[in-house]
């Protein structure tokens, strides 16, 4: 039997004993249940390398299988077909020898393979300029929408504001002086991946991001007053929020789904170390 049938029958007979379906791992682990279909009966779904890992390792977790074990069962080498034997030497044929081209007719040829040379050149360079400016111009955009910063340049947090000087209540001063309220309407959310892991994040109740990250990947997102975020395995991302270092957000490779993260995250931490501690 070919093994990723049978990988995909284990997953639907695993399923099936939980008593859930594709579509509740698709709510849950935020896979399309078109590509979890197609690994359950076997196929091979038409995304990166790097997705089809993650989603098969998904599958696997929330169906309570091994997912190191199936994955390196589903991506098993083959192997080499045997060597194709050669043919038996066939009977040499004569054949004559083209008589030499005419000067006439090579100087013609050699203009047109010239011709033929200059226009391929000048293809191949527009071609290649037309590809660096999409490129240039997808990096703008993503780098417009995400930043991604290295670990030696995480910002600390923010000092406080300095107190101000309390003036006497009678004073002249104390009823001219009013305090400027503090701008307290930015957040900045920074994940470091310690394995490869799919997250989806809603930014402000407006802007969404999905991504799947390589260990030791950091990002950076800036909001102004929450972060939704989902996480295939819980586990395997650390979190801070504004430079303070969060508690892990769901169980041990586990996924966790729509945690809400605000400023009441940071006064849940500030009243209870502990949690902080325990990231």
């Amino acid at each position: 039997m070919d093994s990723k049938k049978a990988i995909g029958g284990r997953l639907r007979e695993a399923r099936d004993r939980l008593g859930i379906s594709l579509q509740d791992i698709a709510s849950s682990t935020r896979i399309n249940a078109k590509f979890l279909a197609t690994i359950e009966e076997g196929g091979t779904p038409d995304v990166p390398l790097i997705y089809l890992r993650a989603f098969i390792k998904a599958f696997a977790e929330h169906v309570e299988l091994n997912s190191q074990e199936i994955l390196k069962e589903y991506f098993a080498v083959e192997p080499a077909p045997p060597p194709v034997e050669q043919n038996p030497e066939r009977p040499r044929v004569h054949v004559s020898e083209p008589e030499p081209p005419k000067p006439q007719q090579k100087t013609a040829q050699s203009s047109a393979q010239r011709q033929v040379k200059v226009l391929f050149v000048i293809s191949i360079a527009m071609i290649t300029m037309l590809l660096l400016l999409i490129f240039f111009l997808r990096d703008t955009r993503t780098d417009r929408a995400t930043q991604e910063t290295p670990f030696s340049e995480i910002v600390k947090e923010k000092e406080p504001s300095p107190v101000q000087e309390i003036l006497p209540a009678d004073s002249a001063a104390a009823k001219k002086v009013q305090p400027k309220p503090v701008l307290t309407d930015s957040l900045r959310l920074e994940a470091v991946a310690s394995e490869s892991v799919w997250v989806h994040i809603v930014i402000d109740n407006a802007i969404t991001r999905e991504y799947v990250l390589t260990p030791r990947r950091r990002l950076q997102w800036k909001g102004k007053t929450s972060f939704l975020i989902s996480v295939g395995n819980a586990s395997a991302l650390s979190l801070i929020l504004n430079g303070v270092k969060l508690a892990p957000i769901g169980a041990a490779s586990r996924p966790a789904t729509n945690v809400l993260l605000n400023r009441e995250s940071l006064k849940q931490v500030a009243k209870d170390p502990a949690k902080k501690d325990a990231g």
